[in-house]
């Protein structure tokens, strides 16, 4: 994220010494930092950091971001106009079924209108 020019600096002290108070390399932790965060988002867990990707990488991850996001939306208005997202269930207490909107989290009764 970005920091404040107190915060930069002290970073930048802590860089120089290489270490903090508890011994750590703090190059070592930064680059490990990194790389679980390029795995993040390679993995699609989080879309894109600015502070260590180039606009290069950032916009492909975010297209491939957008994409899924396109695809994810366009699935739900199919199970919406089919009807797919609704499925029978039966009830805990009483055995009954009934039905249930996975995309909405409604639930009802009576057999749904598609």
């Amino acid at each position: 994220g970005l920091m404040t020019a107190s915060e930069r600096k002290l970073w930048e002290e802590m860089a120089k010494e290489k270490t903090n108070d508890a011994g750590f390399d703090v190059d070592a932790v930064e680059e490990e930092k990194m790389a679980e965060e390029r795995k993040a988002c390679v993995e699609g867990d989080i879309l894109v950091s600015d502070v260590y990707f180039d606009t290069a990488a950032a916009s492909t991850y975010e297209r491939a971001f957008k994409r899924r996001r396109r695809r994810m939306h366009s699935e739900a208005a199919r199970r919406r106009c089919t009807g797919a997202a609704w499925e029978r269930r039966q009830d805990a207490n009483t055995g009954e079924p009934f039905w249930y909107n996975v995309d909405t989290e409604e639930a009802t009764w009576h057999t749904p209108l598609v």
